[in-house]
């Protein structure tokens, strides 16, 4: 169900249109006021109690699946499952969570519209903060009144289809992109006083990208437990007598490269920690005849579609992986002109492991999990424990940059050079100089619904504090960009410039990152190496 917001989303990166802006063809006047159509579709819906539970069976672009949401105010939780894999999420007190196919939960501080997708807000024309107004009326034998709803930053307005004689919403029209996109909502029942579509099904600007939802069960009001909407515990990883190197290399500055094999076939993947998800390259997915689970992965026009599957069987080094899910898309990160990457191993790969990174030695290598115990044991001699944080599985540290000082810097093994972002250099631009220089494009590893690697534009500013770890640097020009790190809350990058300087542990099992100063931190800063213990 994600990825039918995926494909709105990577359809919404067009250049805007301005004859989208036209209103449906053929309307004629309308007879009857906005005020009246808004109060009649108020009272259309009939009573909104504060907890609803419902069950949804799905069709996103041909794979099927079932959506099972438990809402109590704006707490939440839901179940999404299909043949590809499972995925939950929840908010509880405005915290929200997503729990992945493997159990592992998170924090989640961006945008989640996979669990609303079929609820996606149609209730905009009564929203005071938009602009509203009554465009027209259909003809036909179900003529319906339309409202143009203009929201606040929006490119586009979007229109909203009220039944004439019910006052329904049975249709909603937006713009994405280039194209007009239609949800229609019809099959309407009366269930504990609450009335709404039991049907839903959205139209796209190509067949293949179509949706189908159907309510199949529905209950309003009652109490549910705050603990419906806690996020669950992550479950205990079993330790492993696995150990040893990984196939691995290091081409470029920093981007931790390891070979897994599968039938035969090796494959270099990147070890990403700023990423939830394993991704795999939409050729190297269909060469290799790993399953789509029903879900079309190609359009009429050529277009690729990203899509969930599994590796049913592979090989790293001493790990066996089993069913291993990744998601298919675009891999369009290339760390030099020597190097292919077909894949990342991200946080559902991290959390299920040990893995140690060498950068002096070119060294990656996989430990038991009890071979680092937890705190308050200090398993590693001379180790930082660095506070962290997940959010959505992306592995944030704290970091002081000019004079401020953020917990939300991604760390990123794959950039060569620590970024800090729009939001934080506006905020601080009196420390961060050098705002409106000469600017210049910038391919970077960053995810989105669409691909692994994307353009930002870039330019240098200096500041007087950079501090992570315990390393700091003064006087530094550092680089900046006005790009965001799509909608969560991400200040900065850490990259390699501040890596090489460690080894690190990334031992997830225990919620812990380790750094150990290497010879090349003792050699830039001058400080006496300690003797092993």
């Amino acid at each position: 169900m994600a990825l039918a917001a995926s494909a709105l989303a990577h359809a919404a990166t067009a250049k805007p249109d301005p004859v989208l802006d036209a209103p449906p063809a053929g309307l004629v006047p309308a007879t009857v006021k906005l005020s009246v159509i808004l109060a009649k579709h108020d009272a259309s819906t009939g009573a909104q109690p504060k907890s609803l539970t419902e069950d949804w069976t799905y069709v996103d672009t041909g794979l099927r699946g079932t959506e099972h949401l438990v809402r109590s105010g704006t707490d939440y939780h839901s179940k999404i499952k299909s043949d590809a894999q499972t995925d939950e999420y929840g908010q509880l007190a405005g915290a929200r969570w997503h729990k992945d196919t493997y159990g592992f939960t998170t924090p989640n501080t961006g945008t989640e519209d996979a669990s609303f997708y079929v609820l996606r807000a149609i209730e905009d024309a009564s929203d005071p903060k938009n602009d509203v107004e009554l465009a027209g009326r259909t003809t036909g034998a179900s003529p319906a009144n339309v409202v143009k709803v203009t929201v606040p930053g929006a490119k586009h307005p979007e229109w909203i289809f009220f039944d004439a004689s019910t006052y329904r919403i049975v249709r909603v029209e937006r713009v994405a992109g280039k194209h007009r996109i239609a949800a229609s909502y019809d099959d309407f029942r009366t269930t504990d006083g609450v009335t709404q579509a039991w049907h839903v099904h959205d139209s796209y600007w190509v067949p293949e990208y179509d949706d189908d939802y159907r309510m199949t069960s529905f209950k309003a009001g009652g109490t549910v437990s705050p603990s419906e909407f806690a996020p669950p515990a992550n479950p205990v990883v079993t330790d492993t007598t696995a150990r040893g190197p990984l196939p691995s290399q290091f081409p470029f500055l920093g981007a931790i490269i390891v070979r897994i094999t599968v039938g035969g076939r090796g494959l270099d993947f990147e070890i990403d920690p700023s990423v939830r998800y394993n991704m795999i390259d939409e050729d190297v997915a269909q060469q290799l005849g790993l399953p789509s689970f029903g879900k079309s992965t190609q359009l009429s026009t050529g277009e690729r579609i990203p899509y969930d599957t599994i590796l049913p069987s592979a090989d790293l080094g001493p790990i066996h992986l089993q069913n291993f899910p990744v998601y298919a898309t675009d891999i369009a990160w290339r760390p030099d002109d020597s190097t292919k990457i077909v894949g990342t191993l991200g946080y559902d790969f991290l959390a299920s492991h040990v893995i140690h990174v060498d950068y002096v030695h070119r060294l990656v290598e996989v430990l038991p999990t009890s071979a680092l115990p937890p705190a308050p044991a200090k398993p590693i001699a001379h180790a930082l424990d660095i506070p962290l944080q997940f959010d959505d599985g992306a592995l944030l540290v704290p970091m002081a940059i000019g004079d401020g000082f953020t917990e939300h810097a991604l760390l990123n093994t794959g950039m060569p050079w620590t970024v800090v972002f729009g939001n934080y250099v506006d905020a601080h631009a009196d420390t961060l100089k050098g705002a409106g220089g000469a600017h210049t494009s910038s391919f970077v590893p960053f995810a989105d619904s669409a691909s692994y690697g994307k353009t930002i534009d870039t330019w240098i500013v200096h500041t007087n504090v950079l501090s992570f770890a315990n390393l700091n640097f003064s006087d530094l020009p550092i680089i900046a960009t006005e790009e965001s790190y799509d909608e969560r809350s991400i200040d900065a990058v850490v990259g390699y410039d501040y890596l090489a300087f460690y080894d690190i542990y990334f031992d997830y099992p225990h919620d812990r990152l380790l750094l150990v100063p290497n010879d090349r931190f003792y050699k830039a800063t001058g400080k006496v190496k300690p003797d092993a213990p």
